[in-house]
């Protein structure tokens, strides 16, 4: 399961006013308090969460109620695209290749971790030749 249900669930807690914590985070999907704090520290650092730890509850809250977590939602063809990029901008070696490979390594950060990146993985993307609008296609 992928630290988005985690982070949604979470959310959810939140707005129901129950301040949750990493342990309950850590129980609620059999994760280490250890992960659960990272995906805490991920929505604060990555989603911009206005995370606020009350110590009297022992749990967070939205300091901005106004807080919405970001559409995170892309389609497998997607991911599969930011794959195929990131492969290819990973292996550049041009000018600004170092420039380059930083692109590569964030494109990364927008697909599935768990998947490998092997060759039957590179997307097919099939043209339309109803719609060439008079290109040679």
């Amino acid at each position: 399961m992928s630290n988005m249900h985690r982070i949604h669930w979470f959310d959810e807690q939140i707005r129901s006013g129950r301040f949750p914590n990493s342990g309950w985070l850590a129980r609620e999907f059999e994760i280490s308090r250890r992960q659960a704090q990272r995906d805490i520290e991920y929505m604060a650092i990555s989603l911009r969460a206005p995370l606020l730890y009350m110590a009297k509850y022992r749990g967070y809250c939205y300091e901005d109620q106004t807080y919405r977590l970001p559409h995170l939602y892309m389609t497998e063809e997607e991911q599969q695209v930011l794959k195929y990029l990131a492969h290819r901008y990973r292996h550049y070696d041009y000018e600004q290749a170092e420039s380059v490979k930083r692109v590569a390594h964030l494109l990364e950060r927008f697909t599935l971790e768990e998947q490998s990146m092997g060759i039957g993985n590179f997307p097919y993307l099939q043209r339309n030749r109803n719609n060439c609008n008079g290109l040679n296609c």
